[in-house]
């Protein structure tokens, strides 16, 4: 209806054969949307019906809506206020631009009620984040939409508390209020009422002071004027109320001061309408006979209630006829008396520096001046009716809350006579509001009672809100006060606030902005069996151990699945290979130590574990499900994490410490932190994903459950961070989750890491010390909430280590857990990687060729003659004893030692020949205990003959230290049988590599020199393919000791692809059976998917070859060849320097070309400005030889203009 087009019918494809006539008889299926036209201007109709199969049937009728024009006739209020919320800052922001535009566009007064009206009643607001403006045109309205700021996201509410403070008779002007006579119906309706009442009671109307003729008030007599004033106070006080009652603010407790107590006491329900509006008048009258006018007065003094009454009687005025009448504030008092001794107590005030002013009443209000009318107007008061207090009323006579029976005829005979106590009704209302966030309301026609709170209530937050002030319009001041209470999230009935106005409900307003959000899933192992109650333990809290637990000689034994762990395992990626953390072997610790003690109580509110230790690694692995056992000392001291087999994987000792002893020392840490943030210089910051998608993943990809840390800022020593995380909720119960111990280990990790070059890591190896909360199965306290880490680290040489401290704080900056005395053990990345990697594929055929013992006979020699290298593949399993006969010389052993042991070395920690020397120290090439345990291992299963221990190399050091060793044995044996382990075939010549080990070629070519033979130019050299000298070495001893392939060294480098194949093949394209490695796979000369040849226009030869990229630009897409010209677009590469990114876009119908980083092969130092580095790329991708271009990339999110080159 409102696009007034009917549209297609859904689902409809084809007509059932049976109603081919209906459009004979006017019945018309729409199949695509159509122009919906009225018939005279009638309004459309439409008839929905329902015929469900069910059996439900119903039918609605929908009428159109008549759409008045946007602008009203007339805008009937001064001021508005416009409110805009979101669920998050960035949604505001978007919402205020969007608010800020549709202001500028529609500039048209008439229109503001109506936009404030569509967006303050009419759309769903929110608490997280909110902004308010107030307006008195649609320019001022852009104005400050442009110039205001979005603020923070408001922190929790912890309740508010609403004070409605009604003001004395002090306060009266003519026309207040005026103008919400004729645009607040709630208002005008109660000042007619009231002056239906007074008229009623013989008495006149206020319209002199709350009309629009500011001339009335001053025509009166003065008596008619003390009358007027003190009616027209509590008429528009008690008027005011109802309108923000209307509204929905609605009090907690009400106070009034002096005159406006009254209307306190009516809006709480004690007193009738009717009832007040007789004591004021009555009162106003017998003021106005019985008391003599001008001749007492009143004096504000800047006195504190406590100094009053000593004053007074030092300054030598008559104490008996001066005295004070209210007792505003903590600072401030009000004097009442006769003319003369007021100007005389003036005066004194001057002489003694304080403050004093005497005000323009003329009476002497709650004073002895007030004496004459005390009899007749407790007369007055017997007649009328009182009641319990509906609201709570803090009462200014007394100076605390009214009780049950506070209120009687005499109440209103001392309310007029004794001073206002309004100091004590404040702390009362204080103390009444507790920890609220308290907001007083004056509900009078000036602010005059909110310095006297202010000053009260100094430091207590409170908000000061005005209803009217004298020099403002009644709507100014009204949508100010509306606006903090919007932004105090105090509640508010907005569709009645314009209750009295004609608007109408824009559709055209910017509507809430939709930004994306990521949502993460936690992926769940699948389990390989679904487990019942029957099957499991009936102590199966936690997530990693199922409760079963058996005896052992030290204490218990529980066990569980690998696959339990798998989840946690996978999510922490090492070199490609999924290693168990050290945050699972402290939870499995935790829950051995809970379930051993399931039965007892757990007073304690920490846990701690001391002196962990990290032997042989976990690896998971897809293809072995095996048990780990978890082993705990029968008093608790101590535990084991092993595996099948009796693998020990992580050892460490339980301590039992005092909560008072960890909460001090907590307490100290907590000071030392906030001393020492405030004081580090942070220089760098990292987000969530440059930590883990950019940087982590060198050495540990995290995903899952552990990416927490939000934000890491790295000090400028490189040795200190601090950041925030955020536990993600898990399946499963844990002791304590494993995400909130890995951030601390792994923060500390990446602080450690980034102090180390890129080939190296730095690996935890050992923790002295865990603290962390104890929490049970239903605690929550630690998930999705903001908490902070800490990391400290130094430098110890002499242990050649990194040792840190991190700690876990709460969002006071309290410390809560700590993880100290972490060890980070410098290994080199590659040979880790490679550790790592043999143990996730102990007898994968990818590693068995990698171990050879070249041997070979000389051609010339008889039995026990010298042998030479032959290759022959390794066994694990068997060994081949030579005869006797054939026993070698120590002189032979001593020449094997060093290959051998140097092919150990590139095996075990992947350093090249070229780089070891006698000297070299283990330490140096990343040996560290497990890798030391694996060289042995090797050693001994290469010579058994010498029947090495592994305590025989303990003190070996150096590479030297090895050699003399065997040296040493090998001198000891007389008959030497020197066992080939492996060695299970006969030695036979060198071969030319079959098919087979083509692949195997290739693969060492990208393990050693990072690229595939397959997929490199056949015509570039291997210097220009950054094999350099020392790699030279390294690939010569690997072909050598790998396939027993001889090539120099000295002149590898300066062979092109297609030379080295042909020297490593000795010709493989000359048997059928044998393909080349450029023959088994042909690249195509550009990276275009679609198969398009390269244009030499586009641009030239690429500066060197690179995978999927032999021309520079990539021609990534063609134009359709339609004939119509089209632009070409060009796109940059992204940050990694690749343009692969653009191949998955849609097709665009032009050609697109990729400019990746020309600084892959090397980087040209003659550029040093950004000029001569575009000019670079324009030459090289001959950008020129086009008339237009378009210029992009991924951090664009809008396409360029097409770019018009200048002649060169």
């Amino acid at each position: 209806m409102q696009k007034q087009r009917v549209p297609p019918q859904a689902g409809y494809r084809k007509l059932n054969p049976r109603l081919c006539t209906i459009a004979e008889h006017n019945v018309v299926i729409p199949t695509r949307a159509m122009p919906w036209k009225s018939r005279s201007g009638a309004p459309r109709r439409a008839l929905l019906n329902n015929f469900g199969a069910a059996g439900s049937n119903a039918a609605l009728i929908v009428e159109e809506y008549p759409q008045s024009p946007h602008e009203p006739s007339s805008q009937s209020r001064s001021c508005h206020v416009l409110n805009l919320s979101a669920k998050t800052p960035e949604a505001l922001e978007k919402l205020r631009s969007a608010y800020c535009e549709y202001a500028e566009e529609h500039s048209s007064d008439s229109l503001l009620a109506n936009v404030c009206y569509s967006t303050n009643a009419r759309k769903q607001q929110y608490d997280a984040v909110r902004f308010s403006v107030t307006a008195q045109s649609m320019e001022e309205l852009a104005t400050k939409l442009r110039q205001a700021t979005v603020p923070a996201r408001l922190p929790p509410s912890k309740g508010t508390f609403t004070t409605f403070v009604f003001s004395g008779q002090g306060s009266v002007y003519p026309g207040m209020g005026a103008e919400l006579l004729s645009s607040e119906p709630v208002f005008d309706k109660s000042v007619k009422l009231c002056n239906t009442m007074l008229a009623e009671l013989g008495f006149p109307a206020t319209d002199a002071l709350i009309g629009h003729n500011l001339d009335a008030f001053g025509k009166l007599m003065p008596k008619e004027q003390a009358v007027v004033s003190q009616c027209a106070c509590f008429v528009l006080e008690y008027s005011l109320a109802q309108v923000w009652a209307a509204w929905g603010v609605v009090p907690d407790v009400v106070v009034g001061h002096s005159l406006g107590e009254y209307a306190a006491l009516v809006f709480s329900g004690v007193l009738s309408l009717r009832d007040a509006l007789f004591l004021v008048a009555r009162r106003a009258s017998l003021v106005a006979e019985l008391c003599q006018e001008e001749s007492t007065g009143m004096v504000a003094c800047n006195l504190p209630p406590t100094e009053a009454e000593g004053f007074l009687s030092r300054s030598g005025v008559d104490t008996s006829t001066t005295s004070v009448a209210c007792k505003n504030s903590a600072d401030d008092c009000v004097f009442a008396g006769p003319l003369a001794s007021l100007k005389h107590f003036v005066d004194a005030c001057k002489v003694s520096g304080i403050k004093a002013k005497l005000l323009g009443v003329p009476y002497g209000f709650h004073s002895a001046a007030m004496d004459p009318i005390l009899e007749p107007f407790a007369k007055l008061a017997s007649t009328v009716q009182l009641n319990s207090p509906k609201i709570p009323v803090a009462s200014s006579f007394l100076g605390k809350l009214l009780l049950e029976g506070d209120i009687t005829a005499d109440y209103f005979v001392g309310h007029a006579r004794e001073p206002v106590e309004f100091v004590r009704a404040t702390n009362a209302i204080a103390d009444l509001a507790g920890d609220k966030k308290m907001t007083f309301i004056e509900v009078g026609p000036a602010p005059i009672t909110l310095p006297m709170l202010r000053a009260t209530l100094k430091q207590t937050g409170a908000a000061f809100l005005p209803s009217l002030k004298p020099r403002e319009k009644p709507w100014v001041s009204l949508s100010s006060t509306l606006s903090s209470l919007y932004l105090q999230r105090s509640p508010v009935q907005w569709r009645n606030v314009y209750a009295g106005l004609v608007v109408q409900f824009l559709t055209d307003l910017p509507r809430y902005p939709l930004l994306p959000s990521t949502f993460l899933i936690p992926f769940k192992e699948a389990a390989a069996k679904k487990q019942t109650e029957e099957d499991r333990s009936p102590r199966s809290l936690y997530k990693f151990l199922d409760g079963s637990q058996k005896a052992s000689a030290n204490g218990s034994i529980f066990s569980s699945s690998i696959s339990d762990l798998a989840g946690f395992i996978k999510s922490h990626n090492v070199g490609g290979a999924p290693l168990c953390p050290a945050s699972v072997y402290i939870e499995l610790a935790l829950e051995a130590l809970d379930l051993a003690k399931l039965d007892s109580s757990q007073s304690t509110r920490f846990r701690t574990l001391t002196d962990l230790a990290f032997d042989s690694p976990l690896v998971y692995s897809e293809r072995r499900d095996i048990r780990i056992n978890t082993e705990l000392a029968a008093d608790g001291s101590h535990f084991r994490v092993l595996s099948e087999g009796g693998t020990l994987h992580c050892t460490g000792s339980i301590l039992k410490s005092a909560d008072l002893s960890i909460t001090q020392d907590f307490a100290r840490r907590t000071s030392y932190i906030k001393r020492q943030r405030a004081s580090v210089n942070y220089v760098d910051s990292f987000s969530t994903r440059i930590l883990y998608d950019v940087i982590f993943p060198r050495v540990v990809a995290y995903s899952g459950p552990y990416v927490t840390i939000k934000h890491l800022n790295i000090a400028a020593s490189g040795l200190e961070g601090a950041g925030t995380f955020q536990i993600p909720r898990s399946d499963g119960v844990f002791a304590c989750p494993p995400a909130f111990t890995d951030t601390l280990l792994h923060a500390a990790g990446f602080v450690a890491n980034s102090k180390i070059g890129t080939d190296e890591a730095c690996i935890c190896v050992k923790v002295e010390r865990v603290t962390i909360p104890q929490s049970s199965p239903e605690d929550e306290t630690l998930y999705n909430r903001q908490l902070g880490v800490y990391c400290g680290l130094v430098e110890c040489s002499e242990e050649d280590a990194i040792i840190g401290d991190a700690y876990a704080l709460d969002e006071s900056g309290n410390v809560i857990a700590c993880v100290e005395g972490m060890h980070f053990k410098r290994l080199r990345l590659k040979s880790f990687q490679a550790h790592l990697a043999r143990a996730l594929n102990p007898a994968s055929p990818s590693h068995q060729h990698g171990r050879k013992v070249a041997l070979r006979m000389r051609k010339d020699s008889g039995p026990g003659g010298e042998l030479q290298g032959i290759s022959a593949p390794h066994s694990a399993t068997h060994a081949v004893a030579m005869p006797s006969n054939r026993s070698l010389d120590r002189e032979s052993v001593q020449s094997s030692i060093r290959p051998t042991l140097y092919g150990s070395l590139y095996d075990i920690c992947g350093i090249a020949a070229g780089e070891i020397g006698a000297s070299t120290r283990l330490s140096e090439m990343g040996v560290d205990s497990l890798l030391f345990i694996e060289l042995t291992a090797a050693l001994q299963q290469r010579f058994p003959h010498l029947n090495f221990s592994g305590s025989d190399f303990a003190s070996c050091e150096t590479v030297g230290d090895i050699e003399k060793l065997f040296e040493t044995a090998a001198a000891g044996t007389s008959t030497p049988q020197f066992e080939i382990a492996p060695a299970n075939i006969a030695p036979q010549p060198v071969a030319a590599p079959a098919s087979v080990d083509i692949a195997r070629i290739d693969g060492f070519f990208q393990e050693v020199c990072g690229f595939s033979l397959q997929q490199v130019d056949k015509d570039a050299t291997m210097d220009s393919l950054g094999v350099d000298s020392l790699l030279s070495i390294e690939l010569v001893m690997g072909l050598r000791q790998t396939f027993g392939i001889e090539l120099d060294q000295d002149t590898i480098s300066t062979l092109t692809i297609r030379e080295l194949e042909q020297a490593l093949s000795g010709g493989f394209s000359s048997s059928p059976a044998q393909q080349t490695l450029e023959q088994q796979q042909q690249l195509p000369t550009t990276n275009d998917s679609h198969g398009i040849p390269p244009e030499p226009k586009a641009g030239g030869h690429a500066p060197t070859t690179i995978l999927g990229m032999d021309t520079f630009p990539v021609h990534l897409q063609k134009a359709d060849g339609s004939g119509q010209k089209s632009v070409p677009i060009f796109l940059f590469h992204d940050g990694s320097g690749l343009c692969n990114v653009y191949s998955r876009l849609g097709k665009l119908d032009c050609d697109v070309y990729g400019i990746f980083s020309l600084d892959f092969s090397h980087i040209d130092r003659k550029i040093t400005t950004l000029e001569a580095l575009a000019t670079r790329y324009i030459d090289q991708a001959r950008l020129m030889d086009h008339d237009s271009i378009i210029l992009g990339g991924m951090f664009l999110s809008f396409p360029l203009p097409p770019y018009k080159p200048r002649p060169s």
